[in-house]
């Protein structure tokens, strides 16, 4: 996809843990969003996007476009954004700059020792109702190199 593509020139991007955030959705098939989704996971991207779908008429694609992308920023612990007035963009990115700047990370050691490169889901749920939680949907585990088998 343009994406994928796009992703693999930003310099920087791959490799790093940056955010990427796309304003525009075109055509796509179900494979390469999976494809884009899975290597921004695998390279810790999050995604914000933010859809103009509601800044024009509507097309008969809209809808599925905003589901994809909310599909793609929740997968990678990111966030769509659906602003209906070009007025409320500057305050799109504002919330998307306050949520870059409070950010925790976590770390846990898993107890499946399997270094196979398979896809692991994780949940996180805060104790109290108070605070709300947003993670991506999951990590690959590492892969064994070859010459770490013998």
């Amino acid at each position: 996809t343009p994406y994928l593509t796009g992703m693999r020139q930003v310099p920087g991007v791959l490799g790093r843990h940056k955010e990427v955030a796309y304003h525009r959705y075109c055509q796509a098939s179900p494979a390469n969003l999976q494809g884009l989704t899975a290597l921004a996971q695998q390279n810790n991207v999050m995604i914000y996007a933010i859809s103009i779908n509601r800044l024009e008429p509507e097309s008969d694609t809209s809808d599925t476009f905003d589901r994809i992308l909310e599909t793609i920023a929740t997968e990678t612990g990111g966030m769509a954004l659906f602003p209906t007035k070009v007025k409320r963009l500057p305050a799109v990115f504002n919330l998307i700059n306050d949520e870059l700047r409070s950010q925790y990370s976590l770390a846990y050691r898993s107890t499946n020792p399997q270094k196979d490169g398979t896809f692991r889901t994780i949940q996180i749920y805060p104790k109290s109702n108070r605070y709300s939680v947003r993670t991506r949907s999951g990590y690959y585990a590492p892969r064994q190199l070859a010459a770490d088998k013998h």
